[in-house]
This record gives C-alpha cells, structure tokens and sequence, in this order.
C-alpha cells in the first residue's frame, strides 16, 4: 500500500469486503505539454495471490490540491476521471480507452475541482460484469489512477491529494 496514507480493514468470509481508507495521498500527475492528457496512479491495495473476482467496488473521495498546485493548472476548475484498477495508469490516455485494465475495479468517473480547492464529492461504482483477475502467478492490486484534462494543464507535474474510501466486494476463487 501507499504508506501512511493508506490503510484497509478485512471483513472476512466466503465473500471478502475490503474497505480503503485514504487521507490526503498523493497523486503526481505526469504531463508533458497542454495537448496530451495527464495522468498517475498509486497502488492503494494487493489482493493474495489468486484467482480473483470482483463482486461489486464503489468509491466516495474527494480531490484537493495545494494553493502552490495553480500555476500548473491553465483554470480555477480543472478536471478529470478517477478511476480504481488492476494497473497504474502508465499513458497518456482516458482511463479504460485502449488499456481497461487501468479502470476495471471501478471504472471511470469524472470529476471537477473548485477554485483549486476540494473538488466536489466523486462517486462511483463497478457498473458492468464482474472482473475476473489472474493472480495466480503474481498477485493483483489495486490502483488508484487519476487523468487530467489536457487542456487543464501547463507542462508542469501537479500533485493531487485523495481522501475518501473505496470498498471493494470479492472472491479469492482459489481458496
């Protein structure tokens, strides 16, 4: 997990419910110019090796940035998707377009800051079958991945704070 930031309280059973508690983790946002999305991720959880199958995933967090953050920033209000998935976002691209493994915990969600500050309330669910994820021979995580809008950013690496909780249902089918 992600250090002090993160930690996550087991429900044990046949069907597992992981509950992830963030305060304040950070998220650096890599971009290389105003045309070209800007995205990261941080790893907020490992599931044991297995064969697992997500039943069901929803998240309620907040985004905030520091005053400091701005300059990176081309408006008061940027914006973007929050997504939980099985891989850091690693590329310049919306979250799920051509790599949905970077949004397949709970898929994209969209969110909108506020005058630099806390963005308002992001919510949201897995909305489509379940997943089904080898780990087998390593053993899967869960990562939280963040874009921002192109056009939101100057060329510069902001850092986002995320603080909230994502509550994860599954499966270890291996067991």
């Amino acid at each position: 997990m992600n250090g002090d930031t993160v930690s996550a309280v087991e429900s044990a059973g046949f069907i597992q419910k992981t509950t992830i508690t963030l305060a304040s983790t950070p998220v650096s946002i890599a971009s290389t110019d105003t045309t070209t999305i800007g995205y990261g991720g941080v790893k907020i959880y490992d599931f044991p090796d297995g064969f697992i199958r997500i039943l069901g995933a929803s998240l309620e967090l907040t985004i905030a940035m520091d005053d400091t953050q701005s300059a990176y920033f081309t408006d008061a209000t940027p914006e973007g998707d929050i997504a939980i998935g099985s891989t850091i976002a690693n590329s310049a691209e919306a979250l799920g377009s051509s790599d949905t493994s970077d949004d397949d915990i709970v898929g994209a969600v969209a969110w909108t800051a506020a005058a630099y500050a806390v963005a308002t309330a992001v919510t949201g669910s897995f909305d489509t079958a379940p997943a089904s994820l080898d780990g087998t021979s390593s053993a899967i995580d869960a990562n939280l991945n963040v874009t921002v809008d192109a056009t939101e950013l100057t060329a510069d690496d902001p850092t986002l704070e995320i603080s909230g909780t994502v509550i994860i249902y599954w499966i270890n089918e291996s067991v």
